[in-house]
This record gives C-alpha cells, structure tokens and sequence, in this order.
C-alpha cells in the first residue's frame, strides 16, 4: 500500500512540471547569445597591446609637454638702440639725487639758522656727518659727478676739521740744491747741528752737508774718504748730535764726530773710539740725551737691530766715550723696523707705525690718543718723531704718514692738542725725510724744519696768514745741547 503511494505522488508530480513546462513554452523567448572562446595566449596579447598602448600615449604626452616648455618664446618687440641703457641710466642719476639730497638734509641739521651741533651737540654732530659722507658716496657711486658732491663734500670736511681742529701751515722753501747735479742729491736725513742749522746727509754721494739758510749755501763737513785724527772716514749712515759735535755713525760703524770751529762753517773730524763696537750689529738709528748742559754730557743711545738691545754710552766732558755701553733695554725686543727715534729722559721710537716709550728699559705704556676722525681719515701710522725741548711740557711731534699730517701730543697722558697739514693739494709731506722743530723766539709759533729729497722747507706751526715771526736757526750762535737735544737723531734711511 505504501508503494502505491508513492507511485501516485511521482505521478501527480509529473504531470504539475509538465503543466509548468507548457506554460514556460508560451512565454516570449530571447535566443541564445553566441559566446566566443577564446585561448589565454590571445588575451595575454591582446593585454600587451593595450599596455604598449597606454606607454606610448605617455611618451608622445610627455614629448609634447618638453617642446612646449623649451620652444622659444615670442619675443617682445624690439627696442630702440639704447633706451633700455637710457631708463637705468635715469634710475640711477634719480638714486644719487636722493643721496644727494639725504646729505644735504643731514647737513641742515648740523648747522643752519640758529643751528650749530658742532658747538652743542658733538657727538650727535658727528653721526650726521658720518652719514653725510656716506649719502655722497653713494651719490657718487650712482655716477653723480664729484663736481656735483664738492660743495657738500667741503661742508663735511670743514665741520669735521672744527670737530677735530686742524690747521694749515705753509710750506717755504728755504733752500734748494742743484736740481741739475748729476747724479742728483737724495737727502735721506737731516738733524739740527750744534750750532743751530741744519745738517743734512746725502744718500747718493754719501756726504754730510751743512747748510746755511741765511747766506743760502751749503758746505760739505765729511764724507767717504775724509781724513780725520784717527783715521778715515767710510761711508756715513747714521748722524745725531753729542754736547757741541755732530755725531757720524759710518758703514764700518765707526763712529766719528765733527766739532764747529770758530770760523763760521769750519770744523775738525775726529775719531771716538769705542772699545765694544766691535761686537755692533746692524745699527738701525742713534740718539742722544743731554745729562749735563754745562759740562756738555751726553749720553749716547745705539739701537742694535741684530742683538735687539739699546746699548747706552756715557760721554766724557771732551766728547770722548771711554767705558763700555750697557745693555739698556731690561728685555730684547725686534728693533729692526724702527722708523724714528726721538730721545729726552725717555727714548721714543717710531716702530712700525706704532710710537712705544721706554724710560728706564722698560716700555713706559705712552700711547698717543686716538684723533678720533677716522670718518675722513686713515688711522695713523707715524713713521717720524720729534720734540722742541726734552722738558716734559713741551709737545712731542708725530708725522702721521698715511695722512700727510703732524700731529702734537703731549708727554704726560698722550692727549692730542693739535694737528697740521699743508695747504689743499700740497702733498710735499709725503716725501718728507727729516724733520725738527725750533721754537719760536720772544712768543712766536715755533717752526717744522723739513726736508724733501733735495730742498729743506719751513712750515710755521700757525694757520696761514698769521703773522711774521723770526726765521729759526740761521748762522747764529750754537745752540745749547738742551735745545739741540730733541732734533740730534737719526734712524737708518
């Protein structure tokens, strides 16, 4: 019974899915699509292609990218010849108009109706006319014409010279030698005589003049081949003065020494043995200090470059040097680039620039003070040094060589109490050799006593124009060590 049952369910199954067919069958149909099989190597290639494809659409991307970028540009239009030089050239004169200006309007505020900082403000005086100075130059360096900049440029320089006062002396010639001699003269050194005058030595011929300014001659006093008591002369290097004798340092260091005698311009050379000269090195300047007046002691400074010591004599009253030199120095020290040497109860020197001070062998600690307008001027270098009198009031006188100027200083603390130079576009100064100053007679400006390389100028220490004073050290009566003291040395030339 159980079979028939099942028997009858399959039937009746079969006949709902045949019913199902038929009605499936009056349904709207859609024919089968073709599908097309392909292998797996032409999809691989057919892959390869579109990459190949995508990679070259790239490259051409990427090449016309580069040509655009690097294809010349459509150039502007061209210009007239010149106008581009033209329009800078006018940006340029516009920039130094208004430097121009700017130091103008900083001038304005140092002096003016009712304005003078010079006198009440120095310090904020100062600043402007630095910046002053500064807009010029930059008026200048924008190819404003110097021409335009000089009246400003004058009203800077005439404010800094009453910031830091400095007169203009004259400069007199007061006696030439032959222009014509053959070979010429090349004066390397002059000191002031025991006899007040000047005395000059000649590099070329080795010869030591003396020169009379009032009679306008010169006399030769020794030279190489002289003869004196004691031998003869070489070639002299060195001179300075020793109590009434001029003294001559040779090349064989020998050191000779030239007395005035009672005819005016006549003299005698003699020999001053000195025992230890021997051992002398390479001499590089010499210098006296006066120890007695009255009994004309001296003692005499010798600057030994070689063994860097400053060896010191004691003069005997006749003039003669008897006992061996003393080492002075307490230390060596390189003397080798000394320039100047001025003595008094110190010895000064003209060191590479520089002034040092010794007293006792030692370095004093002197230093002369800063001028202070290095706005306009160089800082100093001081290669020569001088004094009127050793007396500690009386001012020391350095040549400032990169400035052509001579400044006073005095002993004590170094303080600057005045300054000279020559007058505008004189710069004999910088051929000066040799120098001293005489002071002035009855309460005259004392006198600069220089030398070129063939003249001896005069420059009185008062502004042009002053008044008249005597002329210093003519043919007159010898001078006394104490006056002679501070021109009587030389260094090596």
């Amino acid at each position: 019974m159980q079979a028939g049952a099942r028997q009858a369910r399959t039937l009746a199954g079969s006949a709902l899915e045949r019913a199902v067919v038929r009605l499936q069958d009056l349904l709207p149909r859609r024919g089968p699509g073709h599908r097309r099989v392909r292998p797996v190597n032409r999809r691989r290639e057919t892959q390869l292609r579109a990459a190949v494809a995508l990679l070259a659409f790239v490259v051409v991307a990427s090449g016309l990218g580069l040509a655009i970028f690097f294809a010349p540009r459509e150039q502007a239009p061209a210009q007239a010849p010149g106008a581009a030089s033209g329009r800078a050239a006018a940006a340029s004169a516009n920039a130094g108009r208004r430097a121009l200006d700017a130091a103008r309007a900083s001038l304005a505020r140092v002096s003016g109706p009712g304005v003078d900082l010079v006198t009440t403000d120095r310090a904020r005086a100062l600043q402007l006319l630095t910046e002053a100075q500064a807009h010029l130059d930059e008026a200048e360096r924008a190819g404003l014409p110097s021409s335009e900049t000089a009246p400003e440029r004058a009203q800077v320089v005439a404010a800094l010279d009453r910031l830091f006062p400095i007169v203009t002396v004259e400069d007199r010639v007061v006696f030439a030698f032959d222009e014509a001699a053959d070979p010429p003269f090349d004066l390397v050194a002059m000191v002031r005589g025991p006899d007040g005058v000047p005395y000059v030595l000649d590099g070329t011929s080795r010869t030591i003049w003396r020169v009379n300014l009032r009679e306008k001659r010169a006399a030769q006093v020794m030279g190489p081949g002289t003869e004196a008591d004691g031998g003869t002369v070489g070639e002299p290097r060195l001179m300075t003065v020793g109590g009434r004798d001029l003294l001559v340092l040779d090349a064989d260091n020998t050191l000779w020494r030239w007395r005035p005698g009672e005819v005016e311009g006549e003299g005698t050379t003699s020999l001053v043995e000195i025992d230890d000269a021997d051992a002398w090195g390479d001499i590089a300047a010499m210098g006296t200090a006066v120890v007695d007046a009255e009994r004309r002691l001296y003692t005499l400074y010798v600057l030994d470059a070689t063994e860097q010591q400053i060896i010191a004599y004691e003069a005997d009253p006749d003039g003669g040097i008897a006992q061996d030199g003393e080492s002075w120095l307490t230390a060596p020290r390189p003397l080798d680039r000394v320039t100047g040497l001025y003595v008094d109860t110190d010895v000064w020197l003209a060191d590479n620039g520089r002034v040092v001070r010794f007293a006792d062998g030692t370095e004093h600690g002197w230093a002369p003070a800063p001028p202070g307008d290095d706005v306009v001027r160089r800082a100093p270098a001081y290669r020569l040094l001088t004094s009127p009198a050793p007396a500690s009031d009386a001012p020391v006188y350095l040549l400032d060589e990169a400035n052509l100027r001579l400044i006073a200083f005095d002993k004590e603390e170094g303080q600057l109490q005045e300054q000279y130079r020559l007058p505008a576009g004189n710069e004999n100064w910088s051929d000066l050799r040799g120098m001293y100053v005489a002071l002035g007679r009855d309460g005259a400006p004392s006198t600069l006593v220089w030398n070129t390389a063939g003249e001896i100028h005069f420059s009185r220490l008062r502004p042009v124009g002053g008044a008249a004073s005597p002329a210093p050290g003519g043919s007159g009566p010898p001078a006394s060590p104490a006056a002679s003291a501070g021109a009587g040395s030389s260094a090596a030339p």
